[in-house]
């Protein structure tokens, strides 16, 4: 009834950007990489329109969740919540599982990749607790460069599986030299667990 064009919630959303934000440009909208067309395009263009030069200075796209070699959707009746997800697991968990992803690319949730990777992190926590127990020295810089390197790897893209090759990186030299105890500690628990929110359980 009001003329040609794309009514609905393409248009809600950019009424809603104006109306919290007053046409200002975004830091970051993001979305699943299936509303990139027509969704976010329509809201760029809906804005423009309407004087907004630039909607947003960075996209971010998700990719999908799978359950098993099936997109996880209402339709197929696959879709377990977070909710769900956390009353049988844990919410550290399920960030450990997210952030091991890269965000533009698929997560699988299917029971064996859940197994395989909460035993990660249950071993990241046995090695959390021998560091524990065998601190002989107070220096705890020597991880400070993988911490840096970390930082630019999130700078870019949001790369978090680098961040994590860096994790078992440090894990590995501390294997070899238990002397770096306490610097692991501070590596994974206060640099990248304050970051991340994980690893911040006693481990002993």
């Amino acid at each position: 009834p009001w003329g040609n064009g794309r009514p609905g919630w393409h248009l809600e959303c950019s009424v809603m950007i104006h109306e919290i934000f007053k046409g200002q440009t975004l830091d970051i909208h993001g979305g699943g990489l299936d509303l990139l067309f027509p969704h976010h395009e329509n809201e760029c263009n809906q804005c423009s329109a309407f004087g907004q030069k630039q909607l947003a200075n960075i996209w971010m796209h998700n990719q999908m969740l799978n359950m098993g070699n099936q997109k996880m959707s209402k339709s197929l009746g696959n879709v377990q919540t977070g909710r769900d997800f956390i009353s049988t697991h844990s919410g550290e968990v399920l960030k450990f599982i997210i952030l091991s992803h890269h965000y533009r690319s698929i997560i699988d949730f299917s029971p064996k990749q859940i197994e395989v990777l909460t035993n990660q992190l249950a071993k990241i926590y046995q090695t959390l607790r021998k560091a524990k127990l065998s601190i002989q020295s107070p220096d705890n810089k020597h991880f400070d460069n993988l911490f840096l390197k970390s930082q630019e790897a999130l700078q870019d893209d949001f790369n978090t599986p680098v961040v994590f090759s860096y994790i078992y990186e440090a894990i590995t030299e501390f294997n070899k030299n238990p002397k770096l105890a306490s610097s692991l500690i501070k590596f994974l628990q206060h640099d990248l667990g304050a970051l991340f929110s994980l690893f911040n359980e006693d481990p002993i």
